[in-house]
């Protein structure tokens, strides 16, 4: 029995009791844990237990829990036993896309190092459109940075080939064009016409 199995803390009841956790918090705590035994894994068995249980943990738990548990396990280490875990957590994540882009992409940008690591996979993994258009979610928030703004303009810019329907529509908003605009070094008095063509030549 892993220590994620427990029926009490995970099943659909209503009456919870004054303190105990909610059902969400239960799954948290069971990924800062998870995160934690693969962390502190001396030997490799050790290591493969606490790889197998956070499989488990996706297989049960992971198109249903809360996307703050999901992206606690980006902190899991990458190796080679942890390997298939982040697939399935990638694979998680990328069904919440492109909600779940900017809260990725922060970290991506500034997490741990192997939250960065893993934040920056799954980014990858994900459809140029579905990041392109997570990436938007970035440059209209109010609360981002400067800094993080920045640095999605450039990765929007990066996906003009493969998501060049989202960068078009992405010019009708005048503060995204502005960043666009700034990020790359064009001059903004060049029409759209002229700005995606650049934006095409420019991409990677």
């Amino acid at each position: 029995m892993t220590s994620f199995d427990d029926e009490d803390a995970y099943g659909p009841e209503d009456n919870l009791g004054l303190g105990r956790p909610r059902p969400e918090d239960a799954a948290l705590l069971t990924a800062r844990q998870l995160v934690a035994a693969c962390e502190a894994a001396r030997t490799p068995d050790d290591l493969a237990h606490a790889a197998e249980e956070t499989e488990e943990f996706m297989s049960s738990f992971g198109r249903s829990v809360d996307d703050s548990v999901l992206l606690e396990l980006l902190s899991l280490p990458c190796e080679g036993a942890t390997m298939q875990a982040l697939i399935d957590l990638a694979d998680a994540l990328a069904q919440l896309a492109p909600a779940i882009v900017p809260k990725v992409f922060r970290l991506a940008s500034g997490g741990s190092s192997a939250a960065r690591a893993n934040a920056e996979i799954v980014l990858g993994r994900l459809r140029p459109p579905d990041f392109a258009a997570g990436l938007l979610l970035v440059l209209q928030d109010g609360r981002a940075s400067d800094k993080l703004k920045r640095g999605a303009a450039l990765s929007l810019l990066r996906l003009t080939r493969s998501a060049t329907v989202v960068v078009l529509d992405a010019l009708a908003e005048p503060q995204i064009r502005l960043w666009l605009v700034r990020a790359g070094g064009y001059s903004p008095a060049l029409s759209d016409t002229e700005l995606m063509r650049r934006f095409y030549d420019d991409a990677e």
